[in-house]
């Protein structure tokens, strides 16, 4: 785990960096989750039309309420509205809630890189999805 000092440090700069939009989902008042709404940088035009999120998780305590779900509803909303046609995402294969939610939403996975992250000195696969909005 990183320290507070990184964490508040990466926090800080998510919200500085103009091609991310951050959507924060609280349970009992608390921020309990976010994802990120990533857009491609504006001299990228084969890409205008897809979006990606980023960092989507519910902090264990708060899970099981609905609230990731919730959040990934509004990051297409939000994404939808900016005018993107479709949204991409990656998810490592050990996220199983995850990958369940995805794809009860409507996310097709089209590939799977297995030396994906580097997880407690062992590489773990991850699985990439889309799904089109409109």
């Amino acid at each position: 785990m990183p320290s507070d000092e990184r964490l508040e440090a990466y926090w800080k700069g998510v919200l500085v960096v103009p091609h991310r939009t951050l959507i924060v989902g609280r349970y009992r008042g608390v921020i309990s989750g976010s994802v990120q709404v990533v857009r491609p940088v504006t001299r990228d035009e084969a890409r205008a039309f897809s979006a990606s999120f980023d960092t989507h998780f519910v902090a264990p305590w708060a899970r099981g309420h609905g609230l990731a779900g919730t959040l990934l509803e509004h990051a297409e909303q939000h994404a939808a509205a900016a005018g993107f046609k479709q949204i991409c995402l990656d998810v490592r294969v050990t996220q199983e809630r995850a990958i369940r939610l995805y794809e009860a939403n409507g996310y097709e996975r089209w590939g799977t890189l297995p030396d994906y992250h580097l997880v407690d000195g062992k590489m773990i696969a991850g699985h990439f999805y889309r799904k089109k909005i409109a």
